[in-house]
């Protein structure tokens, strides 16, 4: 497989842009995405501080939900699997007198709550991805250029391989994980993604949406490659659609500018390895 060098102009990156929206709204237009969103509208949308909880107990976590909500569905828990802890409210009346009158007081309070993540699961979940497939010397050598020459750890973590989430960034300890097992191509793209995420959004306080967040760095991980001359569109047209979750892509389109910034500065990063004549 032959590179280009990743110099690109400002055009052929919004081109890529163009490619990724069009790619995205075939998705939509797909009977296997109306199955998609009918699975995902059985789940609870929780709070940014029960989101902040969860991300922060498993950071891969990407749909939760009650042990008794996915027994509805028609899942199992896999055995020995540890619940993530999140704070449920409760609301309560109780009457108290005031200046002779009885009156209905509210309150409320916070106990904590256990909910399982997808990949804790046993059972077919809809999907709109296909995992990506591929390797050659030049993937391995991209591959170890990130490795040995990012600012953020990267680490391949054999601990992911029986777990669907194929990579994170932990918040915490600002670095990056990588499923062992995946292919070079994969792997790579991943990579990129996680990369994104450790540029946007490395602060717990950032308030964008999961959903914002995912779809800007999976978008910025198609343009890379892309730059790269890899194809990633099995897996990023429907990583994109699902997060988008609507036939207006606003998550996409309020995110253009960062995306295009974000995917050169990567793309730079990557540059050198041809620079050093490293994969050419």
């Amino acid at each position: 497989m032959g590179y280009k060098k990743t110099g690109q102009k400002k055009q052929e990156v919004n081109k890529f842009m163009q490619d990724l929206e069009n790619g995205v709204k075939g998705v939509f237009e797909s009977g296997k995405y109306q199955e998609y969103l009918n699975f995902c509208s059985r789940f609870h949308n929780y709070s940014y501080g029960n989101i902040v909880l969860i991300m922060l107990q498993n950071p891969y976590a990407s749909q939760v939900a009650s042990f008794t909500t996915w027994n509805k569905l028609g899942f199992k828990i896999k055995k020995g699997s540890k619940a993530l802890k999140i704070l449920c409210p409760v609301k309560y009346n109780t009457i108290v007198e005031e200046d002779g009158e009885e009156v209905v007081k509210s309150h409320l309070y916070f106990k904590l709550g256990n909910v399982f993540d997808i990949s804790q699961v046993e059972g077919n979940k809809p999907s709109l991805v296909s995992e990506l497939k591929g390797s050659d010397k030049e993937i391995k050598e991209l591959i170890r250029y990130a490795i040995n020459n990012s600012e953020v750890a990267i680490t391949m973590d054999e601990s992911l391989n029986n777990d669907t989430a194929n990579g994170y960034y932990d918040l915490l300890s600002r670095d990056i994980h990588v499923k062992a097992s995946l292919d070079d191509l994969h792997k790579l793209k991943t990579i990129i993604h996680e990369l994104a995420h450790s540029i946007l959004h490395c602060s717990l306080d950032n308030e964008l949406s999961r959903a914002t967040k995912e779809v800007q760095a999976e978008s910025i991980a198609y343009i890379v490659c892309r730059g790269l001359g890899l194809n990633t569109e099995d897996y990023s047209f429907g990583y994109v659609a699902g997060w988008s979750k609507g036939k207006e892509l606003k998550e996409l389109k309020d995110s253009l500018d960062i995306i295009c910034k974000t995917s050169k500065k990567i793309l730079d990063f990557f540059q050198k390895t041809v620079d050093n004549n490293s994969i050419m």
